[in-house]
C-alpha cells in the first residue's frame, strides 16, 4: 500500500511538471533572445488593453505573426543607428507628454481637493 501511494505521488509530480513546462514553450529566437508563449500572452494582453477587445483563440496564428513582426521591426530599428535615434527621441517625447499629463492631473486633483 505504501508503494502504491509513493507511485501515485511520483506520477502526479511528473505529470504536473510537464503541464507547467508546456505553458511556456519557446516560439522563436532572434539575436540570441528567446521569445516564449508567455511573451506572446503579454503581447495579446497588451493588444486587448489598447484595442479594448477580447481576441478569440481562432486568431492565434495572426497574433503570433503580429508578435513576430513587431519583434523583427524592433530589432531592426534597434540595430539601425538613424532609426534608433528617432526611436529614443520619440520615446522620450511620449514619456514627457505622459508625465506632464499625470502632473497636470495630480495638480488638478490637489486643487479640487483643497478648494
Amino acid at each position: 500500500m505504501n508503494y502504491l501511494i509513493n507511485l501515485i505521488f511520483t506520477i502526479l509530480i511528473f505529470y504536473s511538471n510537464s503541464l507547467i513546462a508546456n505553458d511556456n514553450e519557446i516560439i522563436f529566437e532572434i539575436n540570441n533572445k528567446i521569445y516564449s508563449a508567455l511573451d506572446l500572452e503579454y503581447r495579446v494582453n497588451y493588444l486587448e488593453g489598447v484595442n479594448g477587445i477580447k481576441y478569440s483563440s481562432n486568431l492565434e496564428r495572426e497574433l503570433k505573426n503580429d508578435f513576430f513582426s513587431s519583434v523583427i521591426f524592433y530589432e531592426y530599428v534597434k540595430n539601425n543607428n538613424r532609426l534608433n535615434a528617432i526611436l529614443k527621441k520619440e520615446s522620450k517625447s511620449i514619456f514627457e507628454k505622459i508625465k506632464n499629463n499625470f502632473n497636470l492631473f495630480f495638480n488638478l486633483l490637489l486643487f479640487i481637493t483643497y478648494s
